[in-house]
C-alpha cells in the first residue's frame, strides 16, 4: 500500500510556510522508493498540494507565473527542530512502508 504524509513547516530563511509531501512510489516492475516534494504555501491535502505544484510547473514551462506571484519549489529546506522531526518521522514511516512491499 502506498504511504503518503503531508505537513507544513516554516522556512527559516524566508519565514514563509512551505508544505512537504513524503510518499512511497511502487513502480510496476521496479524497486519501491521514497519521494520528497515541497512547495511554498500551506496545503491541507495531497490533492490540493499536487494541483498547486502542477499549476506552478505548467506555468514555468509556459513562461508565466501565478497572479499572486511566484510559487517556489524548494530544492533545499531550512527548518527548526519541530519541522525536522516531522520530516524524519515521515521518512521513517515511508521507509517502513516501502520495505513491507
Amino acid at each position: 500500500e502506498k504511504y503518503s504524509k503531508i505537513f507544513t513547516a516554516t522556512d527559516q530563511i524566508s519565514h514563509g510556510p512551505f508544505t512537504i509531501l513524503v510518499e512511497t512510489i511502487n513502480p510496476i516492475g521496479g524497486e519501491p522508493f521514497v519521494a520528497i516534494l515541497s512547495l511554498e504555501g500551506k496545503y491541507k491535502t495531497r490533492e490540493e498540494f499536487q494541483d498547486a505544484r502542477e499549476y506552478a510547473i505548467t506555468g514555468w514551462e509556459k513562461g508565466y507565473t501565478r497572479d499572486k506571484g511566484e510559487i517556489n519549489l524548494y530544492s533545499s529546506l531550512s527548518m527548526l527542530p519541530p519541522g525536522t522531526r516531522q520530516l524524519v518521522d515521515a521518512l521513517n514511516e515511508a521507509l517502513a512502508a516501502s520495505e513491507e512491499g
